[in-house]
């Protein structure tokens, strides 16, 4: 999440001039979300939206981490780089 933090968030807001509402990304390992999304959330005042999108049966989209067909995301355990406190909503994808 650091690294995300230290360079991902700020490069999406100085390229968006801080017109960014929202973030969407895959939840994967956490780490991208997590740290992208704190810098948003920490630089917008709370203003921008930090959503999630995993496949359906994962564990952040309340699943048993059943298996599922997409790649690099999905999770069947909480990753210790996941910060719950920052998501404001996990949306299930299908993987059919």
């Amino acid at each position: 999440p650091r690294s995300h933090y230290e360079t991902t968030g700020p490069e999406l807001w100085e390229q968006t001039e801080g017109k960014i509402t929202h973030f969407v990304a895959g939840v994967g390992t956490g780490g991208t979300i997590s740290g992208t999304g704190r810098y948003l959330k920490e630089i917008s005042e709370g203003a921008v939206q930090v959503i999630g999108a995993d496949p359906e049966g994962s564990v952040y989209s309340g699943g048993s981490g059943r298996p599922y067909l997409v790649e690099g995301v999905g999770e069947d355990f909480w990753p210790s780089a996941y910060d719950r406190n920052v998501t404001d909503e996990i949306v299930a994808v299908s993987d059919k």
